[in-house]
């Protein structure tokens, strides 16, 4: 997959656990229902990513939301903006994964913080994710 594409992947992995998360109804078949509705309709491999990407998440949840606050200082899930909680909780998952270098991993959801956060999301993440990464 292109690197464009597995960008466009994780805003819709970000938009889709966003959405699970403010209905707080964890079902992925919702995120096959909300890909197969996005105009304009991502391709197959970017729509399987971003499936893949929530799944992973999804399975290893409880211990990676542990995670996430313990390398957090003072700050707990239910307190962070929900949209840094989200992007925190796939860049996680993505480096335990450890598909693509650390670096690129980190680079790629501080884009989506940019995108998508506020002005100090871009910061916050960075600080996590590379304190989880060296964890």
């Amino acid at each position: 997959m292109k690197p464009r594409q597995r960008r466009r992947a994780r805003e819709f992995a970000f938009q889709s656990l966003f959405m699970l998360d403010a209905r707080n109804d964890w079902d992925i078949a919702m995120v096959r229902e909300f890909l197969a509705r996005t105009e304009p309709v991502p391709g197959e491999d970017v729509r399987a990513a971003a499936i893949g990407l929530v799944d992973a998440f999804l399975a290893g949840r409880s211990d990676i939301d542990a995670a996430i606050e313990s390398l957090s200082s003072n700050w707990k899930l239910s307190r962070m903006a929900a949209e840094d909680r989200n992007i925190l909780r796939l860049g996680v998952t993505e480096l335990k994964q450890q598909q693509e270098p650390v670096a690129v991993i980190i680079n790629e959801w501080i884009e989506v913080a940019k995108r998508f956060g506020g002005a100090d999301s871009p910061g916050f993440v960075n600080g996590v994710l590379d304190t989880a990464a060296h964890a």
